[in-house]
């Protein structure tokens, strides 16, 4: 099967900005990452659920992803050069 579309963004942005002896660090920072952010937003929504109601769980979810994706969107103009050649 083919990885998902995200899966595959994240190969190629490591592979064109790391340089290659680090990618390895950088594919394990990546699974790292998310995972964590996986398990602490499952966390946090399961508390709101619990404590509020499941619209305030959603509501956290769909504000961290815009506040990520607004963080991404103004950091994508302030990259390193591609990585080395080699």
């Amino acid at each position: 099967m083919l990885p998902p579309p995200a899966d595959r963004i994240e190969s190629l942005l490591i592979s064109e900005r790391t340089p290659t002896r680090s990618q390895t660090h950088a594919v394990s920072v990546l699974v790292t990452a998310n995972w964590l952010g996986f398990a602490v937003g499952s966390a946090m929504a399961g508390a709101l659920t619990q404590h509020l109601s499941v619209g305030h769980g959603y509501l956290a979810g769909e504000a961290a992803a815009l506040v990520a994706g607004a963080y991404m969107f103004a950091e994508r103009f302030t990259c390193s050069s591609p990585a080395d050649g080699g």
